[in-house]
């Protein structure tokens, strides 16, 4: 049956109207947890994780249930800042060496608050960086940040702000350019950078557009939380490690909550836009959950790379839903740069703008989406697989693209290929899906993303069609690939710099 042609004229004047140029620029907060699973907030049916603030904004707002980082913290926050691909940015941690080289952005790199610099926001950095500290250009606040309160590492204590691993006395919590962990000593940094939001927030002039950018440390380890959230799971029926890190997550959304508050008491809420992510997703053996995705952090498999992630805000003009288009880090760039009332016309990106799929549920752009192409790997065969001696793609390398339904994995031989099913739902086997019969050396895998989600039946036997358009596909990107040998900067030890994790030009 056909609608009516005034009300498809009106639906049509709705949809336009709701995608339209904001009356205001919007106040954007990104919320990003580090290593948060899939299964592990309060909406996920029967998981234990206590998150009520998130799970209320989630339900306000609209879920992003096919929403895509990478599948490790740097490379997912450098496709961030960016907005382009992995293979583009160069942050890739296989590109260690023994001198243990780190990565800067090139000077001339356009960043995410560098943008939004350009169109009158305020640009604020709270928490984990993670994308280069050796000289000073390498630092948020020289990327386009106008403040940074946080730590320049991958992981340290949350209490004392020291990296761990041999490196005990070496300090890494920055306001600005100035060190300040002493300052802050023994007190969590959960806490901390949620108090650090609420002030900015409280600080903000309403007349000017604030763009935050959040990324607590949280639920990353070391596994330490304080003693009245681990409280919140007596007699749950859960090991000590999965209650700490249930617990460690329940304290950031506590934080999350407390600043969904102060934007209300300060009146911001009302044009503000709060997006909210995981870098990647959970590794197991800090108590995280991706059910019923398949893998963990660092693999290539839904379980590292699908992640939870919502947009809440009273500026969305369909909420209380859930989209299940495909979204990827790289997107943000283009979509706050839409919603700053700017353009990205001459830049060179690989995310698009999805703000009107978010905002209105109108089809996204994106059709198509390359998780990453790993830098070559020399590596034996160590078994049967009829794709090994192809002559368009080396499949011992860690590769993953997906086409409109199908994904293509490669290289994941050696990587977790199982459903690591949630402490709490030990008493449901008849949930957990059977293991995987594959062969030893198998590294090629493809599935229909539409049919089987959770990837338990790969496909590539019967489809060497799409076998061979995907392979084309990354070969093609593989041709345009940048990895780190041009984003390298030696890195003096720790003791060179005084104790602290930071530039050595200070």
């Amino acid at each position: 049956m056909q609608l009516p042609a005034l009300l498809l004229s009106i639906l049509g004047l709705y949809l336009c109207t709701s995608v339209a140029e904001l009356p205001k620029k919007p106040n954007i907060i990104y919320i990003l947890a580090d290593d948060l699973g899939y299964f592990d907030v309060s909406y996920r049916n029967g998981s234990v994780v206590k998150t009520p603030n998130i799970e209320s904004l989630a339900n306000d707002g609209v879920k992003l249930e096919r929403f895509y980082a990478q599948p490790s913290c740097m490379p997912s926050r450098s496709c961030l800042m960016m907005g382009r691909y992995q293979i583009h940015t160069g942050f890739d941690y296989r590109c260690l060496n023994r001198e243990k080289v780190r990565y800067c952005m090139a000077p001339d790199t356009v960043t995410l608050p560098g943008m939004l610099k350009r169109y009158g926001y305020r640009t604020a950095m709270i928490g984990k960086w993670n994308l280069g500290h050796e000289r000073k250009e390498c630092v948020p606040t020289h990327k386009g940040f106008d403040s940074f309160f946080g730590y320049h590492a991958a992981a340290e204590d949350y209490y004392s702000h020291r990296l761990g691993a041999g490196r005990p006395e070496c300090r890494d919590l920055w306001r600005n350019l100035d060190i300040v962990a002493d300052d802050y000593a023994n007190q969590y940094s959960t806490h901390l950078f949620t108090q650090e939001a609420q002030q900015i927030i409280r600080n903000q002039n309403p007349e000017e557009p604030l763009f935050m950018y959040l990324a607590y440390q949280a639920v990353h380890g070391p596994l330490q939380v304080p003693q009245q959230y681990f409280d919140m799971y007596k007699g749950e029926n859960i090991d000590y490690i999965r209650r700490t890190y249930a617990a460690m997550a329940t304290c950031m959304d506590e934080g999350i909550g407390n600043l969904t508050r102060t934007l209300k008491e300060t009146g911001l809420w009302n044009n503000t836009i709060i997006i909210f992510s995981s870098d990647n997703g959970a590794p197991f053996h800090t108590g995280g959950r991706n059910w019923p995705l398949r893998g963990g952090k660092g693999t290539y498999w839904e379980g590292g790379v699908r992640v939870v992630s919502f947009v809440a805000s009273p500026l969305i003009a369909r909420p209380r839903r859930s989209s299940y288009d495909m979204i990827h880090m790289t997107d943000w760039l283009p979509t706050f740069v839409h919603l700053a009332g700017g353009t990205v016309a001459g830049l060179t990106l690989d995310g698009v703008n999805v703000w009107e799929t978010i905002s209105a549920g109108v089809p996204t752009q994106r059709k198509e989406l390359l998780l990453h192409v790993s830098p070559h790997i020399v590596m034996r065969d160590e078994g049967t697989e009829a794709w090994y001696t192809n002559d368009i793609f080396d499949i011992a390398r860690n590769a993953a693209i997906i086409v409109g339904k199908w994904k293509l994995v490669t290289g994941q031989h050696r990587t977790p290929r199982l459903w690591v099913t949630p402490p709490e739902y030990h008493r449901q086997q008849e949930e957990i899906p059977p293991p995987p019969t594959e062969k030893k050396g198998k590294m090629l895998f493809l599935f229909n993303l539409e049919l089987d989600p959770n990837e338990e039946h790969d496909l590539s036997a019967c489809r060497p069609d799409i076998v061979t358009k995907l392979l084309m596909k990354i070969r093609n990107y593989n041709a345009q690939a940048v990895y780190c040998s041009s984003l390298k900067a030696p890195m003096p030890p720790c003791v060179a710099r005084g104790n602290m994790w930071g530039p050595s030009d200070l």
